[in-house]
């Protein structure tokens, strides 16, 4: 007797298989998820960066940058890449200090260039919520393309409780305002700062913004400047 059930479930790949029955906003669309840590490092001495992944396996990177271009401005500098820090920890539900003194030296190689790292895995594991909204960017290598990717906002983050840096402060309860920063983060679409000038960037902007909330949080795309 066939079994095109049991057939059809063999079919899949063991990946898919592994995801079956789990629970999960998607990453790489806007809006909040339940996520857990899954490294912090700093890499050369000059970019803390900080991966997070949903119960399917999808990853988001906060990046802080501690290395100022203007040394009067090193301080404040620090000082907002550590509160940003400081938040994620109290919603990780971990201490800062303790986060940062265990450390493991190592190194990470992207393509043929390596960098050095130093990794802090007390948070590695931590569960939270994150924020994430849609930010158009000039491609890399050719000016005249435009991409909009899943971003980290740096400032609204979630414990497993709902409760925002404020209301963890204060002990309360639950949360009361992760539905609404939801709702706002999936209609948030902006060019990336250093991109405000750039003509395709301005063009898939003026696209999204003029179709369905729907479409500004679909996946990854491009424009080409040579179509507008």
């Amino acid at each position: 007797m066939s079994n095109p059930l049991l057939e059809a479930y063999n079919e899949l790949p063991q990946e898919t298989k592994n995801n079956l029955g789990k629970v999960s906003s998607i990453i790489n669309k806007p809006g909040v998820h339940s996520v857990k840590v899954k490294d912090m490092r700093v890499e050369d001495g000059k970019f803390l960066k900080i991966d997070f992944e949903d119960a399917l396996g999808q990853t988001a990177t906060y990046v802080g940058f501690l290395k100022a271009n203007d040394k009067e401005k090193q301080e404040s500098t620090t000082a907002r890449v550590m509160n940003q820090l400081t938040a994620i920890c109290n919603a990780a539900g971990v201490e800062r200090n303790k986060v940062l003194a265990n450390t493991v030296e190592d190194s990470i190689t992207y393509g043929d260039k390596t960098v050095q790292a130093v990794r802090y895995p007390s948070i590695v594991g931590k569960n939270l919520y994150i924020t994430t909204y849609t930010e158009i960017q000039a491609d890399s290598k050719n000016a005249e393309k435009a991409w909009k990717v899943q971003v980290v906002d740096t400032f609204k983050f979630f414990d497993t409780r709902k409760r925002n840096a404020l209301e963890i402060a204060e002990n309360a309860e639950v949360g009361k305002t992760l539905e609404q920063v939801d709702e706002e983060a999936k209609s948030r679409v902006e060019i990336k700062y250093s991109d405000q000038n750039n003509k395709a960037c301005k063009a898939l902007l003026a696209i999204l913004k003029n179709t369905s909330g729907s479409s500004a949080a679909a996946d990854t795309e491009e424009v080409d400047e040579d179509d507008i």
